[in-house]
């Protein structure tokens, strides 16, 4: 195998960015200079592939599978109540008498040394909480509450497999180790990670190799990002010309994600760094009533390109109503047309159907 189709192998298999290859092969090749201390181009070759194998040996070794997209946003980290649950159970535990232990053994709520154990009763479904099909619970040691495994953060994206044609609705997990990944929204990207097509959704994971990759460096301009809402997000929209988010909610009683269209940023406000940064948003059809606005809590570590009185604006999350009936919407991100810089005029007749070809992809 030479440079060219060990960089093919590469290309078909990782996500690395654009002239990232020859900046790694470049310092392999010093690397294999130093080390040889001869001339022969051969040699040199062959020791600089083999050293850059070695190097991206375990990207390559995995089973992640690369994906190309366009990335609509990421909430922020949560547990969906982890730490909670924990610390509950664990408080239960060391205040209860033998028999109070006893029984939170038997009704599987810790495991024999008192450590919380996600059940029956307090566990979001997951298949390494329950073994497949049937809802029979996993052995203790399987199902400890792991604070730091729980942590994630939930995704919305368009997505295809590298070298196919058809784009898919996709929702994506970010773990541990990926939390702090820099995500780039509205930007086409590539990226590696695991998971599969169910009823026509990706349900996609991030894998220790995932990096989002930035393809083409403009925004997706405002028209084609509605044209690509509307294809693959219908269920989800929500136009506040139209109606109101709590209407909307008696009739998709199942849906959590949401985009809300037509939003205007009535307030912005900037917390400190432990907390998360408010926007409340409204329409004009909606009137100006207290109730009428929406709360939108926005991750600390997100970008603000918002402002107040901003038109157009394109809100994705995913949607909670609280105990007191108030509904909020945990963002992913804003799309701001009035924020981004429009992309260069094209002039070449070539260039124009390229564009033209993608969209059809899309």
């Amino acid at each position: 195998m030479n440079k060219d189709e060990f960089k093919k192998t590469v290309d078909a298999n990782l996500t690395l960015a654009e002239g990232e290859f020859d900046k790694l092969w470049g310092e392999k090749e010093i690397e294999a200079k130093e080390m040889l201390q001869t001339t022969d181009t051969e040699q040199i070759q062959k020791t600089t592939l083999n050293k850059l194998y070695v190097f991206l040996s375990k990207q390559l070794a995995s089973t992640a599978e690369v994906y190309e997209g366009i990335i609509f946003g990421f909430g922020d980290i949560t547990d969906f109540g982890a730490e909670k649950k924990y610390k509950k159970i664990k408080e239960n535990w060391e205040l209860g008498n033998e028999d109070i232990r006893k029984s939170m053994i038997e009704n599987n709520e810790v495991d024999e040394s008192g450590n919380p154990l996600w059940c029956e009763e307090n566990s979001p479904k997951g298949p390494w909480k329950y073994q497949d099909d049937k809802k029979k619970l996993l052995p203790a040691n399987q199902r400890k509450i792991d604070l730091e495994r729980e942590k994630q953060r939930q995704g919305l994206l368009i997505a295809k497999k590298n070298g196919e044609e058809k784009y898919f609705k996709t929702m994506m997990t970010l773990w541990t180790d990926k939390l702090d990944i820099e995500i780039t929204p509205f930007k086409k990207v590539k990226f590696r990670a695991t998971g599969n097509l169910r009823d026509n959704v990706y349900k996609l994971n991030s894998a220790s190799v995932t990096e989002f990759v930035v393809l083409n460096d403009e925004n997706v301009p405002s028209s084609d990002l509605n044209d690509l809402v509307g294809k693959y997000f219908t269920d989800n929209i929500v136009d506040l010309n139209e109606t109101s988010l709590s209407d909307w909610m008696t009739t998709h009683e199942n849906e959590r994600i949401v985009i809300l269209k037509n939003c205007v940023p009535t307030r912005v406000t900037l917390t400190d760094a432990s907390k998360s940064n408010v926007v409340n948003i409204g329409n004009p059809s909606l009137g100006f009533e207290d109730d009428s606005l929406i709360t939108c809590w926005v991750p600390n570590s997100y970008s603000m390109n918002v402002a107040e009185g901003d038109s157009d604006v394109i809100v994705f999350g995913n949607v909670n109503k609280g105990l007191d009936g108030k509904i909020s919407v945990n963002t992913y991100s804003f799309y701001n047309p009035n924020d981004f810089v429009k992309p260069k005029p094209v002039e070449a007749e070539e260039k124009q159907e390229e564009v033209k070809e993608e969209k059809k992809k899309w």
